[in-house]
């Protein structure tokens, strides 16, 4: 039987990073698969057993496959839920001060890009590091397909947003001059209040 310990693959740093990795998901639940069979693989790697090294190997991948998916699940719909509470969103920041905008905006996008990242991350590190070992994860288009509406989602709440930068519209003398028609007439038309007040139902 060869001899584990001489080839380059399978050293000391190779056990003791599989350890350091132990170390670091033990006790994390959808990982439990992959915590059992990297301690299969140390015991294989303990015997110098290079079939069972390599079994092991393949059984790591493949619960790091299934792990892979169910993250894509939980995360997949992210997009719709906030859709969802969207009315209740604009509900709340519509009475804030022009002053706070920024600062919401801000906050907003930062949400935004942090899930974004997440799914990038996702996407880009796990999905991609596996197929190419050719493990396939079979929700990964899932995954392109939320990516896509949560940048839209993004870009339709943000793109018009009132940033302090952005210049001021143009002003309608047209609707200006009929304004101040109707104030010397004495019409001061409905207030802000009533008028927020309708909008809200």
């Amino acid at each position: 039987m060869a001899n584990i310990t001489n080839r380059s693959p399978i050293s000391g740093v190779f056990r003791d990073e599989i350890v350091g990795l132990i170390g670091e998901i033990e006790g994390v639940e959808p990982l439990e698969e992959v915590v059992k069979n990297l301690n299969a693989m140390l015991t294989a790697l303990d015997y110098n057993d290079v079939v069972l090294v390599e079994s092991r190997l393949s059984s790591v991948f493949e619960a790091l496959a299934r792990v892979a998916e169910d993250c894509i699940t939980r995360v997949v719909g992210q997009t719709a839920r906030i859709k969802g509470s969207l009315p209740r969103f604009w509900s709340s920041v519509e009475d804030c001060p022009p002053e706070l905008f920024q600062q919401i905006g801000e906050t907003v996008a930062a949400c935004f890009d942090s899930r974004l990242q997440l799914l990038a991350k996702l996407r880009d590190g796990v999905v991609k590091s596996l197929s190419q070992h050719e493990y396939r994860v079979n929700n990964s288009e899932n995954l392109h397909r939320e990516a896509d509406e949560l940048r839209l989602l993004k870009e339709e709440i943000l793109t018009d947003w009132p940033w302090q930068d952005r210049p001021l519209p143009e002003v309608d003398r047209s609707m200006v001059a009929r304004s101040r028609t109707a104030i010397r007439r004495g019409d001061m038309g409905e207030s802000l209040e009533n008028l927020l007040n309708s909008l809200r139902g």
